[in-house]
Order: C-alpha cells, then structure tokens, then sequence
C-alpha cells in the first residue's frame, strides 16, 4: 500500500484504506476501484492523500492513527458538546 497525491489519482487505482467524512461514516470503502467523478469528487473536498493498493509495496501496511470506534464516538463527543453550547 502506498500513500498517494489525490490529484495525481487514475481511474482504476483501488483504495487501500477507507476515506470517513467529517462524521465518521465512510465515504469510500477500502478495496473500491476508484473512478474519475470519485477521484474529481476527492479533490473538490480538499482530501489531499489516499492510501491506493499496489502490488510493489503490498508488504506496507501503516498503523490506523485513529481507531475507527475511537474516531467515531470523538466525533460524536465533539458534536454533542457543540449542540449543547449552542443551546446557552
């Protein structure tokens, strides 16, 4: 797996890992076969890196920064807390 500059993406690269929105969920799953309105899609929401498949560099696999559970009840913490100031 390598990472990759979003802008220098070609239709057909799979993703190695998944890309999360700003919520958690996920927009792209990992394994997807990217095409080019996913790859204009990207970069219109300023993701500058994606981490593609390859098979020169399938023996590197980084370490999450975030666990996915982690990421998602922080986001939701976040919120929250936001929408309660909101309320004051």
């Amino acid at each position: 797996m390598r990472l990759s500059i979003t802008e220098s993406l070609t239709p057909g690269a799979k993703l190695g890992k998944s890309i999360y929105n700003e919520r958690g969920n996920i927009l792209l799953a990992e394994g997807l076969t990217l095409t080019q309105n996913m790859i204009n899609r990207l970069v219109f929401l300023n993701i500058p890196f994606v981490y593609i498949q390859d098979s020169r560099t399938d023996d590197i696999i980084p370490a999450p920064t975030i666990a996915g559970g982690l990421r998602r009840d922080a986001i939701q913490t976040i919120e929250s807390t936001f929408m309660d100031l909101k309320k004051i």
